[in-house]
């Protein structure tokens, strides 16, 4: 895919749309890629890309300390076709006051939020972007039948049950979008793609078949890191982390194989690492100084 440093007039108004999936990606202290779902995002005739914060999170402190981001964004799912634009962006500065912290505060989304409020700004130079791309529907429904074939075929039986059943069968539900992030091997910059024929095979393994997007599944080398993000209808999210360790044929389909290594809840009341299971704090029964 051809990659651009700017965008047109009709992909900048896309991009500042308040109704639409917006992911960011940032690179972990471990050199893992991480994906977070930001309400706030857009560019700006300027060049810059904007993205602001009413929460603290994780992504916050990544960004920091590696300055290279990926974004997507996606229009409703409801809407034919469904488009969507990706690209890079390199943090330049971060802003706690100024014109950027009022406008996203006043979308419709914070506008009447008393409590969560739009009140740190991230500027961004546009590394790279792409133009205005499509998911298929026919390549999704052809996606979504091999995945599924697939996945009977992976034998299970020494599997951890690393996942909830919950999680298994977000992953697996048709209604489902699911995004893969991995760092492109030409400059470190941690890229998101579709992939809504990723399946669940067992508990601690994601499989996917080269349906959509395979040029860009190409290039993600085997035994490295992939994030892998899933969203329903009801804004329920869940994040993965994983190692690519092969390809292998299931049931005459081919299909890249994810060892499940970490699960992270992005949902409140409690986000956090979920797998693997933390030992519990000891009890504190003294509280003298």
């Amino acid at each position: 895919m051809m990659w651009k440093k700017t965008l047109t007039d009709d992909e900048l108004r896309f991009t500042q749309k308040d109704i639409m999936l917006k992911l960011l990606s940032t690179i972990d202290e471990r050199g893992w890629p991480h994906i977070t779902m930001i309400s706030c995002m857009g560019a700006k005739r300027n060049g810059e890309f904007i993205w602001g914060q009413f929460s603290q999170g994780r992504s916050k402190k990544y960004v920091r300390e590696n300055s290279k981001q990926g974004f997507y964004i996606m229009n409703s799912s409801i809407s034919i076709p469904i488009k969507f634009i990706h690209g890079k962006i390199n943090l330049k500065r971060i802003e706690d006051e100024g014109e950027n912290i009022e406008t996203f505060s006043k979308i419709p989304l914070l506008r009447y939020n008393t409590y969560l409020n739009c009140w740190r700004a991230y500027i961004n130079d546009i590394v790279a972007v792409s133009p205005f791309r499509k998911i298929s529907l026919l390549g999704m429904g052809k996606g979504i039948l091999a995945g599924t074939i697939a996945k009977g075929g992976i034998n299970d039986e020494d599997s951890e049950d690393k996942l909830s059943n919950w999680a298994y069968n977000l992953i697996n539900s048709a209604l489902s979008f699911k995004f893969i992030c991995y760092l492109d091997p030409s400059d470190g910059y941690p890229l998101i793609i579709p992939c809504l024929q990723l399946r669940a095979a067992n508990k601690s393994t994601l499989i996917f078949p080269k349906s959509q997007f395979k040029d860009e599944l190409n290039e993600i080398p085997l035994n490295s890191h992939i994030a892998v993000s899933v969203h329903n209808f009801e804004a329920i999210s869940h994040l993965i982390n994983g190692r690519l360790v092969e390809y292998k044929k299931s049931r005459g389909i081919t299909v890249g194989i994810v060892e499940i290594d970490e699960i992270y809840n992005p949902m409140p009341p409690v986000p956090g690492v979920i797998y693997p299971k933390r030992k519990p704090r000891p009890k504190v029964t003294s509280f003298d100084l």
